[in-house]
């Protein structure tokens, strides 16, 4: 079963805390792409796959869909587990895809001051926050 402190080693926290991601993260066998084996590839990794859903091109989005698609499909709770998972689960993507819009608020926030409501409501998945923390 997942302990806290093995989630706290991964440093995404807030992604492992809904816990098919936190035990994905924990039992995955693709070590090239494990945060707490790799921090600088892992860091490297999302970045790229954020700056392609940003800035990329459609084709570009699908070359990468397909890609993740293809990693994520080696991760997955083995039969009989407690915890039942798949990366590719769309739940558990769409948790992560808030978790990071989250990240990426918070760190614009720090840089540049609080977001207008009219700049907050553009931003994908707002509606998903539960609420804004001033």
């Amino acid at each position: 079963m997942l302990r806290r402190v093995e989630v706290e080693q991964h440093g995404r926290l807030f992604q492992a805390c809904l816990l098919g991601v936190g035990q994905g993260v924990v039992d995955s066998t693709v070590d090239t792409g494990r945060a707490d084996l790799h921090p600088v590839k892992w860091a490297l990794t999302t970045g790229t796959y954020l700056a392609v859903a940003v800035f990329g091109t459609e084709a570009d989005r699908d070359f990468v869909r397909k890609s993740v698609r293809k990693i994520h499909a080696r991760i997955t709770s083995s039969p009989g587990a407690e915890v039942r998972y798949s990366a590719n689960s769309p739940a558990l993507q769409l948790w992560v895809a808030v978790c990071l819009l989250e990240y990426f608020i918070d760190q614009h926030e720090f840089l540049y001051g609080l977001l207008t409501e009219e700049q907050y409501a553009r931003a994908p998945f707002a509606t998903a926050r539960p609420s804004r923390r001033r």
